[in-house]
């Protein structure tokens, strides 16, 4: 029996996901990619494509490193529909046309190689986990290398192996549900995920690199993220870290555009993000600048952190408290993601309710310890990308 999880109600359509706790970090050498291919050759099936369109339902599917998931966001009458795919998904009953969803994976796959993004996290992944399958899985080149060998037979026994016993059914019903759609998942056997089901999760190397340059040729002057990151051992609120991240560089009053912007003149803008994961926790400090102020622009970041005055907390706080509120009284997709994402890569999920009590609860010295903890000079390196062959010199 696949577990079954239920969520909170949502606005709307209904949605059930399929999850499946096991994605591109678990790909052995030979196979990166193999979890796109088949995230596209179950989804993707002539019977489903058809139906989908007829009965007004929603429908995709996605691939992390961590996990994958196939979702339908549907009217109350089809639910029932939909959950017996999703089961036919989860037994492996049928797959789409082979040569039709390999064009479609290449054509995804070549619109990514120009991206700087997806640039960006490979050299990261490559710095922090060195020849696992979470370095492999965010190169966009091997996977195009590898995609032409993957057969019919390759798949199913990939599918065989990997899938089985690694999977949950997440379902937020939605406000125009009716009686026979109620009663039918009330008999469902309803548990939460098992722990067992995460995804491996691969060490994280520190690394000894102060500068990581990558040469894109349609660059013009410098793209810099200077990145810290904190092994999984140190726990961390992500949501804390989106509050420092906002008054870090959450628009022209942030602490960030102040200094580079407004005092030295040096970017037009700074973004912040932070991903917590199983693996540990990784923070961007992202700007554009030219070539010859990377070094500089660099130090000042490290200033303001090393001062780091949480201005405007009050302000911030509302902010992304609204956010997460929103999700609250949200569309049943955006419940799904909320908590089905949390519980595919963590085995758990924390309620919406919890995480704006915890953020009501945070102080000034609370982001001032954790910015220190977080924000740590000496684990962090800068990813530069560039059209020329090497990296400006940095200051260590």
């Amino acid at each position: 029996m696949i577990p079954i999880v239920i969520l909170p109600k949502g606005r709307g359509y209904s949605t059930v996901a399929l999850y499946v706790t096991s994605g591109g970090g678990d790909e052995p050498i030979g196979k990166t990619g193999i979890s796109h291919l088949l995230e596209h050759m179950l989804m993707a099936t002539n019977k489903i494509m058809k139906e989908t369109s007829k009965r007004g339902i929603k429908s995709n599917a996605g691939t992390s490193e961590a996990w994958g998931n196939y979702w339908f966001s549907t009217p109350s009458e089809h639910v029932i529909y939909c959950l017996e795919h999703l089961v036919g998904i989860a037994e492996n009953k049928s797959f789409g046309n082979l040569s039709v969803e390999k064009n479609a994976v290449k054509q995804e796959l070549t619109s990514l190689l120009g991206s700087h993004a997806q640039r960006v996290d490979h050299a990261i992944f490559t710095e922090l986990f060195p020849n696992t399958g979470l370095a492999r899985c965010s190169d966009t080149a091997l996977h195009l290398k590898n995609l032409e060998a993957f057969t019919l037979r390759t798949l199913k026994n990939y599918y065989t192996e990997n899938y089985p016993g690694k999977m949950f059914i997440a379902i937020s019903l939605g406000s125009d549900v009716n009686s026979r759609t109620v009663n039918y998942i009330n008999r469902l056997k309803k548990v939460s995920p098992p722990k067992w089901t995460i995804s491996k999760v691969p060490r994280m190397i520190p690394t000894t690199n102060k500068i990581v340059h990558v040469q894109m040729k349609d660059t013009k002057n410098s793209e810099c993220s200077l990145v810290f990151y904190t092994p999984p051992r140190i726990p961390a609120d992500r949501d804390a870290l989106d509050l420092i991240g906002l008054i870090l560089g959450g628009g022209m009053e942030s602490l960030l555009m102040k200094v580079l912007r407004r005092s030295m003149k040096m970017v037009y803008s700074v973004r912040c993000r932070q991903a917590v994961e199983p693996e540990g926790t990784i923070l961007k400090v992202s700007w554009h600048c030219q070539s010859r102020n990377v070094d500089k622009c660099k130090e000042a970041v490290y200033r303001v952190l090393a001062t780091f005055n949480p201005a405007n907390m009050d302000g911030n706080r509302k902010v992304l408290i609204e956010n997460i509120s929103r999700n609250l009284n949200e569309s049943t997709r955006s419940i799904v993601k909320s908590y089905g994402h949390q519980f595919a890569s963590r085995g758990k999920a924390v309620s919406l309710q919890k995480r704006i009590a915890r953020l009501e609860k945070l102080k000034s010295g609370d982001l001032r310890s954790l910015v220190k903890m977080f924000y740590n000079k000496d684990r962090s390196f800068l990813v530069h990308i560039s059209n020329k062959k090497r990296g400006p010199t940095i200051t260590i």
